[in-house]
């Protein structure tokens, strides 16, 4: 009961602020194809521009496209002549402009789009939609990564129609993965298999965090010390199942896949009975009670010879 109130009375201490845009990035299947994406439903006012900078950690951007008939200003580099638009330009600001990153072939850029629309204009009568995807971009080279978005306060951040600075969830983070199958499949396995693809096919479940995750590894790594003894579940543990805690799957929230808690680990490493919780009405989210009710049963489990240690049988586990 002890441990239960500990971690109860820590998950209720660090509910976080809602942000009314929600800025998301995904990498597109097993591609190296990334897509960046919004959603303002929670706000009032609909966003007019964005100013981000996009960073990864490792390797380069090779291309960039954008389909969005909503953000179709770019500032930086449009074209117009004798008072009509003759290109619309790039959402890359040159690396020349102020402020800007180095664009397409480095390891950052930024991004400049805006929406403009009228009546009487024939290509652009409405107004943006509340939710949709803004662009993609593609790495140069099959190199696992972390991509990061930032506001660039230069151009405002993310600014809505109001023209104030609207609130969002940045900087996020998401990861990119060029893995081959390592997660058992068919049979009893297949459930568990599917959702392994849905979540992004994390590492961590398989055997990179020593079987241990559907136990309640998390973080995958050993903790304490000689003298008490070494345990696997615990502290760091539960730090990413807080990050992680009951954040709902779009279109209700920004979800756990391919995002990173605040020490650099993947959420989805806190989804221990890989299992979908929550209903149609509020969304559905990845990491909640029942990864709770894990952690609890595996927390501080002293590795031998203090005590028992953590199961090593993920894979291996069903439910």
């Amino acid at each position: 009961m002890r441990k239960l109130c500990f971690v109860l009375t820590a998950l209720l201490l660090t509910v976080p602020a809602m942000a009314t845009i929600q800025i998301t990035c995904a990498q597109v299947g097993d591609t190296n194809e990334v897509a960046v994406s919004y959603n303002a439903a929670a706000d009032g006012n609909l966003p007019r521009a964005f100013g981000l900078n996009i960073t990864v950690s490792a390797g380069t951007i090779g291309s960039i496209s954008s389909d969005s008939d909503d953000f179709w200003v770019h500032p930086g580099t449009i074209v117009i002549t004798n008072g009509s638009v003759t290109n619309e330009g790039s959402p890359v600001a040159p690396a020349a402009d102020p402020c800007a990153l180095g664009g397409l072939g480095t390891s950052g850029m930024t991004i400049e789009m805006g929406s403009l629309y009228a009546d009487e204009d024939p290509c652009h009568p409405n107004p943006p939609a509340n939710s949709g995807e803004l662009l993609r971009f593609k790495l140069s080279t099959n190199t696992d990564c972390t991509v990061t978005i930032d506001g660039e306060p230069a151009r405002g951040n993310v600014v809505n129609e109001t023209t104030a600075e609207a609130v969002t969830n940045l900087p996020t983070q998401c990861e990119v993965f060029f893995v081959t199958d390592c997660f058992p499949s068919g049979g009893a396995w297949q459930t568990q298999y599917d959702a392994w693809l849905i979540r992004g096919k994390p590492s961590c479940w398989c055997s990179d965090w020593g079987n241990r995750q559907c136990h309640g590894d998390a973080a995958g790594d050993k903790q304490g010390n000689s003298k008490k003894g070494y345990y696997y579940v615990g502290g760091n543990d539960l730090n990413v199942l807080i990050d992680a805690w009951i954040k709902r799957e779009p279109p209700k929230g920004s979800g756990i896949v391919g995002r990173l808690s605040s020490g650099g680990k993947p959420l989805v490493c806190a989804d221990f009975r890989h299992d979908k919780q929550g209903n149609s009405k509020k969304g559905y989210y990845y990491v909640g009670g029942n990864d709770l009710n894990v952690l609890i049963d595996y927390w501080i489990k002293r590795e031998p010879p203090k005590g028992s240690g953590t199961p090593t049988n993920c894979p291996g586990q069903t439910y």
